[in-house]
């Protein structure tokens, strides 16, 4: 859910409140904690001619599954959209989140079950082009790499109804 706190206006930036809530419907201990977790961003939005900028910090409480104690996350973003034409942009971004205390080679206390899909620390950098053919719908096509090395492609649709 997210609200818009401030208009951007002048020298001032758009700013926008969001809390996100993830609700335990893993049953497999291998997908999910079993645990909610809750978290809250401050998004701030400037638009400087054909180029927007975008910076996100979030805070994550993360649930701890039983038998095991993770670390609260701490989200950072910068992003930047350039208008090439009126129908097409270029974009970028840079993420990084703080590790909850999880990831590859991180074991469980004796007993306790394992939660190999809790994160650990996380940069992802993304490029990508986007298009817009009618209005009503844009085209994207984007390149991500992690700090790990892996490269994901990411392919997307965004619909407006009006």
């Amino acid at each position: 859910m997210s609200f818009l706190a401030r208009h951007e206006s002048g020298r001032m930036p758009a700013l926008a409140l969001a809390v996100e809530e993830k609700i335990p419907t893993a049953r497999n201990s291998l997908i999910g904690t079993g645990k909610a977790d809750h978290a809250a961003y401050i998004i701030g939005s400037k638009r400087l001619n054909r180029f927007d900028v975008h910076a996100n910090f979030g805070y994550t409480m993360v649930g701890s599954p039983k038998g095991q104690s993770l670390s609260n996350r701490v989200m950072g973003a910068l992003a930047g959209e350039f208008t090439l034409t009126p129908s097409t942009l270029l974009y970028g971004e840079v993420l990084a989140s703080t590790s909850a205390g999880g990831g590859e080679g991180t074991a469980a206390p004796p007993g306790a079950p394992a939660a190999p899909e809790v994160s650990g620390d996380e940069i992802l950098a993304t490029v990508g082009v986007a298009h817009s053919f009618d209005g009503r719908a844009r085209y994207s096509f984007g390149i991500t790499r992690d700090n790990v090395g892996a490269i994901q492609v990411r392919p997307g649709i965004t619909l407006w109804f009006r």
